[in-house]
Parts: structure tokens; sequence; C-alpha cells
């Protein structure tokens, strides 16, 4: 892509719009790319994570576009200003951050809301707008220049942008991506915090958004009706909600992308010969592992190789597909290509289609609350749910780090915590004797 031959803004805008959010754009996967290569060294996992965050969104535009905003202005600051990986950010950076936002480079000021991309005919795609900048100065009527007006910020932007990127950390808190939180501790600032209703707040435990055992077994259900009900269709999405339950995998070591496209192979007989695991080369900051394989994973294995017309289980060396495409993409990562892995957002959706089957046999069984939970679901829920649920049956807290891939045995230990209804089962009883 000749990018010298573009006009470009002084820092690229990372996310489209709405729109077009789906859609991606090529030339920030090439800088995001180079930053990785530059020094960044975890920006491509970052970036796949944001866009995991923003796709959660969608359905709430407003939101949408204001956490793009100010996520995007964040990541210049961190990546291309200061250097900075997220995960390294502390909260005097991030009060270094909110100093630069409240008086920002005249270069990155216009006068006006400004399209983060633009249709570019001649080359027949979207482009960054030269004119966009992460920063706008309003100007009133009469005056031309933002030079002519000084740039002010209110408190109340601050304070937005603080709770946004609040939102946002936890979500990385979530995907064990980090496990601090500066913009939070920021907000903590006595001209940031609220004055809150004591009803607002929460009893201090961590939350660990898990489908509870009703909604697991309507979920298992809803797929296995999926796959009888159309199996050309789903016999793959019941091979994905139990393997995403089973080994605990995120979603960025299932999906393909640049780099990364997983096959069958990497479910994989260990040298005794006795047992499976499967492998995942590019774990969390570039780490490997390998999961132990259950029976019933193993036979899910099975079923759906058996569907796809392939033998029993995957020989060494077998580079076909793990999630293999129904029908060839017109566009994105290879397209016109059947025989190609799911991306991202095609896993999410394939979950969430099974999230609403199961949620609609909740409410048709009188169970409208566990429904609208379960319509809340992400497919990281999934991970913990597997992880919560095996440390329930008893399986060693060792053996689920090792295979969940926590890099400390703290962040598997917080599964361990009784659920509130565990609490309120075991609390009901309590009498005044």
């Amino acid at each position: 892509m000749p990018t010298q031959e573009l006009e470009l803004p002084p820092y690229l805008p990372y996310f489209e719009s709405l729109e077009h959010f789906d859609l991606g754009n090529p030339l920030v996967n090439q800088h995001v790319a180079r930053l990785s290569a530059g020094g960044i060294g975890d920006a491509g996992y970052l970036y796949e994570l944001t866009i995991a965050y923003l796709d959660e969104l969608k359905s709430r535009p407003n939101n949408f576009k204001s956490a793009r905003s100010e996520i995007t202005t964040f990541l210049i600051w961190c990546w291309e200003i200061e250097g900075l990986q997220l995960s390294e950010v502390t909260r005097n950076d991030m009060n270094r951050f909110l100093n630069w936002c409240a008086s920002p480079p005249t270069l990155l000021i216009s006068n006006t809301q400004r399209a983060h991309f633009i249709e570019s005919k001649s080359l027949a795609m979207r482009v960054p707008n030269p004119l966009w900048r992460p920063f706008v100065n309003r100007l009133p009527k009469g005056v031309d220049l933002p030079s002519a007006l000084p740039y002010s910020r209110k408190a109340s932007a601050t304070k937005n942008q603080l709770a946004v990127l609040s939102a946002f950390y936890q979500f990385l808190n979530d995907e064990e991506y980090c496990d601090r939180n500066p913009a939070a501790l920021a907000m903590r600032r006595s001209r940031f915090s609220d004055q809150r209703s004591p009803l607002d707040w929460n009893d201090g435990d961590q939350e660990i958004k898990a489908l509870n055992p009703l909604q697991l077994a309507y979920l298992f259900r809803a797929a296995d009706h999926l796959a009888e009900a159309e199996p050309a269709r789903h016999e793959r999405t019941r091979f994905l909600i139990i393997l995403l339950f089973s080994t605990y995998a995120r979603i960025s070591e299932i999906a393909a992308r640049p780099g990364y496209s997983p096959v069958m192979a990497q479910i994989r007989r260990d040298k005794n010969g006795e047992t499976w695991g499967f492998y995942i080369p590019m774990s969390k900051n570039g780490k490997a592992r390998t999961v132990a394989v259950s029976d019933a994973l193993l036979a899910a294995v099975k079923r759906y190789r058996s569907h796809l017309g392939l033998s029993e289980l995957p020989s060494p060396n077998e580079n076909f597909p793990l999630l293999v495409r129904q029908r060839a993409a017109q566009h994105g990562r290879e397209p016109h290509t059947l025989n190609a892995n799911l991306g991202i957002n095609a896993i999410r959706d394939e979950v969430d289609r099974v999230y609403r089957e199961a949620a609609l046999m909740l409410d048709a069984a009188g169970r409208p609350h566990d429904a609208a939970e379960l319509r809340t679901m992400t497919v990281h829920s999934l991970r913990h749910t597997g992880i919560s649920a095996d440390l329930e049956k008893g399986r060693s807290l060792h053996h689920v780090m090792v295979d969940a891939g926590h890099q400390d045995i703290g962040i598997t230990s917080r599964y361990i915590s009784a659920s509130f209804v565990e609490k309120y089962e075991s609390a009901k009883h309590k009498g005044l004797d």
C-alpha cells in the first residue's frame, strides 16, 4: 500500500465508524504491525482486544462512539507519544496523560468534528481522514483558526474520559491482559469522585461473569438442538461451544488473525500415546501452552470431524482449519477462500447465536431472569465458566492455572469464591437462637 502517496493526519485514527467497523482498515493494520515490530511488543494483541471490546458496544452507538474516541486518543499517547504498553501504565502515567489532554499540541486540535476515515475514490478504499484530529476546539462564529482561542477542557469531559478508560481497563482485567486499572485509581481523586448512593456500591466481591449451572445446561442443550436441526451449519457451532468451555480458550487463541491460523493438528496426542492436548502456540503475550483434552472434548472432536468427512482424529501434520468456513467470504481476510478459519467476529456471532437460542429455551421454561442474564454473556464468559466449573468439581488449582495460561495462581484463585446464590443458600436458614 503506497501510504507515502497519501495525505495522512499526524497520527492515524485506529478504529472505523460503526457502519464500517467489521471491515477494519488495512492501513491501520500495517501501522499496528509496525508498532509491534518497533518496540510496542503487544500492540497487535492489545489492538485485537480493543476491537473485541468495541464490538461489544455496537448495540449502544453513543457508548461505542465515546469509547472509540477516548481509547484512540489514549492509544496515541501511550504507543506513539510515550512508547508505553497499556499493561505498563501507572496512576502517575494516567495523570500525565490527563495533563497532556488538558493542553494538547496545536497540531492535534481541529476546529470541528471530523470523520475518522473517508472514501478514497482513487484507491477504491477507505483511508484515514487527513483533517481528523484527536482534539476538537469548537470555535464561535467569526473565529476561523484554532490558535485564535485557547484550548479549554471541561472537568466533565475529563471525568467522562476516565470513566470510559476505567471500563476499558476493567475489560482488559477480565481478559487477564493486566491486573491494574490506572483510570479507576485516578478517578478516586477528590475532584473526579462521585457522591454515590449506598445503593450503587457492590459488596466488594470480584465479579466473575460466568454462566450458572442451569444456564450452562441450557446452553449445551441449545447447541445440540441447533446441530440436530441444521447440521450443515451448526455441527461446527456445537464443537465451538464445547471447545471454548473445555479448554478455557480466549477467542484470540482459536480465531484466525494475521500470522496465525489454527489447524486441526493442534489437537495432538502426547508422547506417551495415551493422552491428548490442545496446543495453543499464540497465547497471551506470545506464550505457548498445551491444554489437557477431556474425554467429552475428544468425543466432540470425533463427531465434528466425522461431520466434515475427516478421519476420527487429526494426524500430527494435518493443516485442515480448526473451525472451517462453510462459505467463502466476499471481503476481509482471505476473500473467496473456502478452507480458511473463522475470524473473531464470526466466532462471536456463532456463540451469540447459541446464547440467544438458550435464552429462548429458558424463557419458555419460566426462567426469564436466567434468560436475561444469559443474553449479557460474551464469548469470554465461557472461559470463566469452564474454569469455575472445574474448580467446583475439585480439579487441582495448579492444573487449572496451567491450562488457563495464568501467570499467577492468585488470578485462578478468584474463581474459587462462592457465588452469591451459594452464599444465599447457606445463609437463608440462619436463625435467631
